[in-house]
């Protein structure tokens, strides 16, 4: 394994102004299916679009779970 190199001093780092403020989010979910390398499968959200989505996945995955142990 070559460890990463990263970029020389010389090289300034660019902010994008569409992305301040936003998350990348996986709309599906890998552990639900979703494809971890498409770019169809990603999206950038709000922090507080964030919080919602976990909330909703986490409850997905607890439902999930539950049923698979019978409860």
């Amino acid at each position: 394994m070559v460890p990463a190199q990263l970029p020389t001093k010389d090289v300034p780092l660019e902010t994008d102004p569409r992305l301040t403020g936003r998350i990348k989010w996986r709309i599906k979910p890998i552990i639900f299916g979703g494809d971890p390398t498409s770019e169809e499968n990603i999206t950038w959200v709000s922090h507080d679009q964030h919080g919602e989505l976990t909330r909703f996945w986490n409850a997905q995955y607890a439902q999930a779970v539950g049923s698979q142990l019978g409860a």
